[in-house]
């Protein structure tokens, strides 16, 4: 797994940077997670929309949801980057705009400058 490192005020924030990361289970979701404050000591991740499944953008599969309840007992921020204009799941995009109004586990970017501004 391709990590980059950004760091900031004494923060780091571990970016996933590899093409072959793909979250699509909660097993693989705790893997990447504890992976990653083990590895590289950080609390704060940052992925890309395409390490994540379809299934993560359907609210009827609930997996954002229990992605989000692994981050909050793991007390992880994941910031995801992506392009959220083609997703039509109105559920999904009300959890979206929730997360990132209340919620600071998880987060929905457009950019990666944007997340960085969050996190730092």
């Amino acid at each position: 797994m391709q990590i980059i490192i950004h760091s900031s005020k004494g923060i780091k924030a571990a970016e996933i940077f590899s093409k072959e990361i793909e979250i699509d289970s909660l097993d693989v979701a705790f893997k990447v997670i504890t992976d990653i404050q083990k590895t590289y000591d950080s609390q704060k991740i940052i992925i890309h929309q395409h390490h994540l499944c379809d299934d993560f953008f359907d609210s009827s599969t609930m997996l954002a949801g229990k992605v989000l309840k692994i981050l909050m007992d793991a007390e992880v921020q994941l910031s995801v980057i992506g392009d959220y204009s083609d997703i039509e799941d109105k559920k999904f995009l009300n959890f979206i705009k929730d997360c990132n109004n209340n919620n600071k586990n998880i987060l929905f970017f457009d950019d990666i400058s944007d997340a960085l501004d969050e996190i730092f």
